[in-house]
């Protein structure tokens, strides 16, 4: 694990405009019976909204919660400044009490850390997600991981060129969840092999056009799929580089999508390689 080390970002911080840090803040547990949503700059809860409050109480676990940022309204009352959706999913279960960091703010003040905290958050890659997912044990991702290993490919935990990836990495984590999804495991670890098999030559390929082509082509003609080592050797032959390459301009020609060019190509080489 990582040290807390904040002298590589030191250059980032620029003027310090303040010496003050402002108001420590507490920490409590509080009634969500005492908790207040000021509506003049909190989020309406629209459907989405409400879904992931459903989320959240459907799979309520502390370790998940974090805590409710708040501010005095006094009287043992206080407005939410983040975190009204864990607070609502928190009374669906039936939480009587929540932990709340409480801040020094009057309304304005509520108001500009609730843009703050909201406005300023790190987005999260995908990648990032799934690599958690993964290390999580969550069932869908570690299937996808294994599934991804059987055609010889790793999914990056980061994005990465395509330039300074190692044989068999990949970003399109989005295609392959999908390609799963809709055609099973056999079938995409088979796909992937297709592509692997070009070893070293074959950096960078593992990308959304290539595999979803590959899928699509062999769904569309599953005899071509046994005996594996017959279409193996055939891709092997099959200039995957070149070819995704011409299919792209194809298909900024024709208006139509990547890998449908890419599918073309491959069906026609596949059908004069080995097809009946």
């Amino acid at each position: 694990m990582r040290l807390v080390d904040s002298r590589p970002f030191a250059s980032f911080v620029g003027e310090i405009v303040s010496e003050k840090l402002g108001t420590t803040p507490q920490l409590m547990w509080l009634p969500i019976a005492n908790l207040r949503i000021d509506e003049t700059y909190q989020r309406e809860v629209l459907r989405n909204g409400a879904r992931n409050i459903g989320r959240i109480a459907r799979y309520f676990d502390w370790s998940l919660f974090g805590v409710v940022v708040v501010a005095s309204l006094g009287d043992g009352f206080y407005a939410i400044v983040d975190g009204q959706h864990r607070t609502i999913a928190a009374d669906i279960r039936g939480v009587i009490k929540v932990p709340c960091v409480v801040i020094a703010a009057d309304p304005g003040k509520q108001a500009k850390a609730f843009a703050a905290i909201n406005g300023s958050v790190t987005a999260i890659h995908p990648l990032a997600i799934f690599a958690a997912d993964v290390a999580a044990g969550d069932d869908a991702a570690v299937r996808l991981r294994d599934v991804c290993l059987a055609g010889g490919v790793t999914i990056c935990r980061n994005p990465v060129p395509s330039n300074l990836m190692k044989p068999g990495q990949t970003i399109a984590v989005g295609t392959l969840k999908e390609c799963l999804k809709s055609y099973g495991a056999d079938h995409l670890a088979l796909a992937l092999r297709c592509i692997t098999v070009h070893g070293g030559r074959g950096t960078g390929l593992v990308k959304s056009p290539a595999i979803k082509a590959i899928c699509h082509v062999l769904d569309a003609e599953r005899s071509w799929m046994v005996p594996e080592g017959r279409l193996i050797k055939a891709m092997s032959r099959f200039d995957l580089r070149n070819e995704l390459n011409d299919a792209d301009v194809e298909a900024r020609q024709k208006h139509m999508r990547h890998h449908s060019a890419l599918a073309l190509r491959l069906f026609d080489y596949l059908d004069a390689e080995i097809g009946a």
